[in-house]
């Protein structure tokens, strides 16, 4: 029984473990449970229980205190801005950004991942003087053509005239120096040439750009470069698809040069099997093209040896004879 007179007992407290908050400071193997004295380089716990330190993480100081701004996201350059780096005569910018929104999409139906104008011709104009001012002539003529204007008129031939000279003049130093790059540089010349030709009427030049361009694509340094490839097989498809149209539609046949053909072997070399599926349809277009244009020249080389054969065969004497009389006959 207890003293009403004495004191009550204290009652004992429950134990708790001591309870801090985890260090973040020690190195990248204290993560794994490793005590970390934080000694640097490398902690002392490391180095005693042979284990290799990986070091400690990059701290940030940001994280213990309240940022007081906001970072700006950033965006994007609009052409509007890039075409200032590209020429300083405002309607040098206008035809560029012409070119860039309305040419490509009309010169290829491809969407812009894939599109050849904007993925391979736009980056070189920020490079090479003589695609600037093709596609400077060509997004002028372009426009002058959909909006119906004359392009024979005095004021807007002039400044077609001084584009498409300065990029001819420009380009033949490029033609003096074999490398891929300038190659590359002159076939899109060549392909822009093609396109500015084309709108503005002349078909003759542009069949005569298209056939100078197929004999580029026979020179040897294509076919023995890896690097270039990218680019080689898709001015290859380009070109391609060109001659096989122009000769849908003319007698003489505009095919690229078959000495051209071990070219086009090095190049789908490096390129996966004609038996194995396709990866995009950039490799399905290509082969499509290519099966279309050994069709046309298959079909090509047939039609010109019926044409040569009907040309040489004779009636036999009799007949020919009989063909006189009849004709004799009709005039009486």
């Amino acid at each position: 029984m207890k003293d009403p007179g004495s004191a009550p007992l204290a009652k004992k407290q429950r134990f708790r473990r001591a309870y801090a908050r985890k260090v973040r400071t020690g190195c990248i193997t204290w993560i794994r449970h490793l005590k970390c004295d934080e000694e640097k380089p490398l902690c002392l716990r490391c180095r005693n229980d042979g284990v290799k330190c990986d070091g400690y993480a990059p701290t940030n100081k940001g994280n213990d205190q309240h940022p007081t701004t906001v970072a700006q996201k950033s965006h994007p350059l609009p052409l509007t801005e890039v075409s200032h780096l590209l020429s300083d005569v405002p309607l040098e910018r206008c035809y560029f950004h012409h070119f860039y929104h309305w040419t490509c999409k009309q010169l290829s139906n491809s969407p812009e991942p894939t599109n050849f104008w904007i993925q391979y011709v736009l980056p070189l104009s920020h490079t090479s003087e003589p695609i600037k001012n093709a596609i400077i002539a060509v997004g002028a003529a372009h426009r002058f053509f959909m909006a119906g204007y004359d392009t024979h008129s005095p004021k807007r031939m002039e400044f077609l005239t001084t584009q498409y000279n300065k990029a001819v003049s420009r380009i033949i130093p490029h033609m003096s120096i074999d490398s891929i790059h300038n190659i590359h540089c002159t076939l899109i010349s060549c392909l822009l040439f093609i396109a500015f030709e084309g709108i503005s009427g002349r078909y003759a030049e542009s069949v005569r750009h298209l056939r100078a361009g197929n004999r580029l694509l026979a020179l040897p340094a294509l076919a023995s470069n890896k690097e270039g490839c990218t680019m080689t097989k898709k001015l290859i498809e380009m070109f391609s698809h060109l001659s096989f149209e122009a000769t849908t539609f003319m007698d003489d046949a505009i095919l690229p040069d078959m000495r051209q053909t071990w070219s086009v072997a090095q190049v789908n070399a490096n390129t996966s099997l004609s038996t194995t599926p396709f990866q995009n349809l950039d490799e399905a277009s290509y082969e499509l093209r290519q099966l279309g244009l050994q069709f046309a020249k298959i079909t090509k080389v047939d039609f010109d040896e019926a044409s040569k054969t009907s040309d040489t065969l004779r009636l036999p004497d009799d007949l020919e004879g009989k063909d006189q009389d009849d004709d004799a006959d009709a005039n009486a």
